[in-house]
């Protein structure tokens, strides 16, 4: 059996994966497909995807607000 990865081309959405992070530094995530954006605490950020390894990896560069989490969205 061969896993063949998907590349996401299109506009349309096939999937959204929310979560809330508390913490800051590396993030990193596994994905059959590429994301076509990621977005923490509503703003779009640079991200890097390794299709070899399904690995999305980007980076938290700060602490979220006291009592607070990071609110992170994937779409592929």
């Amino acid at each position: 059996m061969t896993e063949e990865r998907v590349e996401n081309n299109s506009n349309e959405l096939v999937a959204k994966v929310c979560i809330e992070i508390k913490g800051c530094g590396k993030f990193g995530a596994y994905s059959s497909a590429k994301p076509r954006k990621c977005i923490v605490d509503l703003n779009v950020v640079d991200f890097v995807y390794d299709s070899n390894s399904g690995l999305v990896g980007f980076s938290l560069d700060s602490l979220p607000k006291e009592g607070k989490l990071h609110v992170v969205e994937i779409e592929s």
